[in-house]
């Protein structure tokens, strides 16, 4: 293996071709004497990572919608994300990526009818929702559904987030397909 060596002076930093198996070219400082740098002593300590994409969880995603902007993995907002999430897989059939994947569409839907939509309070109104919880019903709730009616009243009906909620409070969950 050749060593690839960087040829600077004059305020340039020129790259040898040492790898393509020509000899580098000196190039002259303004003091007179070429600079001979191996290419190692040039990186950077912390060169930046290339490479496949980073996964993230659902509680981060989410935390990010609810910010708008990138956050660290250790910012409060994700773990204020991962307690809604618990409570939600606590009472929906769903895991907590499906409905933080629900959850997502449903608010760059909402933000794309050029509305606003915050998953936090979206993720509330889940967890207020009565849905089965009416008349003796005991079967358990699904996200899809409260976020099928959700995005509907929201996106098509343009209604806001308080009516949203107030219009299913009041209107009986459909029952399962059997």
């Amino acid at each position: 293996m050749k060593t690839v060596f960087a040829l600077a002076g004059a305020g340039m930093l020129a790259w040898g071709a040492a790898a393509a198996g020509q000899s580098p070219i000196p190039v002259v400082a303004e003091s007179g004497i070429p600079l001979l740098v191996p290419v190692d002593e040039l990186r950077p300590v912390n060169p930046p990572v290339f490479g496949p994409d980073v996964r993230i969880s659902p509680a981060h995603r989410l935390a990010i919608l609810e910010a708008d902007r990138p956050l660290r993995a250790n910012d409060p907002l994700v773990g204020e994300a991962a307690s809604r999430l618990s409570r939600m897989t606590a009472q929906y059939l769903d895991d907590a990526p499906g409905i933080a994947e629900l959850a997502a569409q449903t608010v760059k839907a909402v933000r794309a009818s050029k509305r606003s939509a915050n998953p936090f309070e979206i993720l509330d109104g889940a967890l207020e929702w009565k849905g089965a919880a009416r008349l003796g019903q005991n079967y358990p709730r699904q996200f899809d559904v409260y976020m099928t009616l959700y995005r509907r009243l929201r996106v098509e009906e343009k209604k806001d987030h308080a009516e949203t909620l107030a219009i299913m409070q009041r209107r009986p969950k459909p029952k399962p397909a059997k």
